[in-house]
């Protein structure tokens, strides 16, 4: 289907180009895994037989994952994390996994979007500055064995919404939209890229 405005699909399409020939770790792949990447995912009993796209079988929630230290420039993680109790020792594994200069992309319902409490699993729900307190500039890193650079936020919306200003006022604003304007004008996901800081 052709989508008038960005997108997560549409960042996935741009990163998948970029990344192409580089080390990818798709987490959580499910049936349309990241092209060129390595697939992990544990739930393969949730999907169709034979189209889940994993190449590792493996329970995400314990630790370490199956990889050297520093092993990837890119781990996409779309619609996973709002499934996962333990963030802080997730975005440390993150780390670890992460070549310096590697970057962790990352899609998950917004918190206002239904989507984000239909599904029973889900356990977490984000904001626009629901990753800062893993990043340089802020006083709560230090707390976690990680250290990100925040590159990029944007808080997503269906195409009416987007046709009415509304994705570029919430992205413009997103303290007072967030606070003020979220349940009256839902948003569908929020996406982040995080740069690891490595020595």
């Amino acid at each position: 289907m052709a989508r008038l405005f960005d997108h997560p699909l549409k960042r996935k399409q741009k990163l998948e180009q970029a990344y192409a020939g580089k080390r990818v770790l798709d987490v959580a792949c499910g049936e349309v895994k990241f092209r060129g990447a390595i697939g992990l995912d544990y739930n393969v009993r949730s999907y169709r037989p034979r189209e889940c796209q994993a190449d590792i079988v493996y329970d995400l929630t314990q630790f370490p994952y199956p990889f050297e230290d520093s092993s990837f420039e890119l781990i996409w993680c779309s619609h996973f994390l709002e499934h996962f109790q333990d963030l802080p020792r997730i975005m440390e594994e993150f780390y670890r996994l992460l070549k310096p200069g590697g970057r962790v992309a990352i899609n998950t319902p917004h918190f206002s979007s239904v989507e984000a409490y239909r599904h029973w699993q889900h356990c977490h729900y984000f904001a626009k500055g629901s990753f800062d307190y893993f990043c340089e500039d802020s006083h709560e890193w230090e707390f976690y064995n990680c250290r990100y650079r925040l590159l990029e936020s944007k808080i997503f919306f269906d195409d009416l919404s987007n046709c009415l200003g509304i994705g570029w006022l919430a992205n413009r604003f997103s303290w007072p939209y967030e606070r003020r304007f979220a349940w009256i004008f839902p948003a569908s996901s929020v996406y982040f890229v995080l740069e690891a800081i490595k020595d």
